[in-house]
């Protein structure tokens, strides 16, 4: 299975101490898209210069350890029977969280019982086939574009999972949500009324 990596970045230094020192990039450079204030529109942009057959949609303060790729290999493999639409490290079920992380230092969610189905992943990593699902770019900022590809694909009939792809998410930003937060969770709630509630790991959308 041949993948694609896809990065919008906004911060070299970042980049550099994170995603572009994981062991994959050596194999499958990364598609780094720079300049761009709609990150929607830079995943849709990159996904025409894409190669693989999975598309790997990555945060620029994610590294992938050298485990990442058989990982993600074992859980496809895991999934083959599968339907699925969009997968990834963490997610959330109407359950609670699922998957796992290394966030910020600290230890998220658990191994046990990946793949886990999810309603919707955290954009930190999206995972997906290629020439299936596009980016929402009317959306009103660079928040919860993840839930939405999600929604997507549940409206195709397609399941979402979290897999057991564990990376380390070395965010610089604190856990306090920003107001502009909101507006992507209103316009989240007027897109997907018919789908209420959203369960996403940032917040509850009903």
């Amino acid at each position: 299975m041949k993948f694609s990596l896809i990065c919008a970045s906004n911060n070299e230094e970042i980049l550099a101490q994170n995603l572009l020192r994981s062991d994959i990039v050596k194999k499958y450079p990364a598609v780094v898209m720079s300049g761009y204030t709609n990150v929607q529109k830079a995943y849709n942009e990159a996904m025409k210069a894409a190669t693989g057959d999975i598309l790997c949609f990555v945060h620029q303060d994610v590294f992938l350890p050298p485990s990442f790729e058989a990982d993600l290999n074992r859980s496809l493999e895991c999934l083959k029977e599968q339907d699925w639409g969009v997968i990834g490290p963490a997610g959330q079920s109407p359950l609670g969280c699922v998957g796992h992380i290394v966030d910020r230092g600290k230890p998220w969610g658990s191994p046990v019982g990946l793949p886990a189905q999810t309603q919707t992943l955290d954009e930190l990593l999206l995972i997906i086939k290629k020439d299936t699902f596009k980016f929402d770019e009317s959306m009103p900022n660079y928040h919860l574009f993840g839930a939405d590809l999600c929604m997507q694909a549940n409206e195709a009939g397609k399941q979402c999972f979290a897999v057991d792809t564990l990376c380390c998410h070395n965010s610089i930003n604190g856990y306090v949500l920003p107001k502009d937060f909101h507006e992507g969770v209103e316009y989240l709630a007027r897109k997907w009324a018919h789908k209420l509630p959203i369960y996403t790991t940032c917040t509850l959308i009903k």
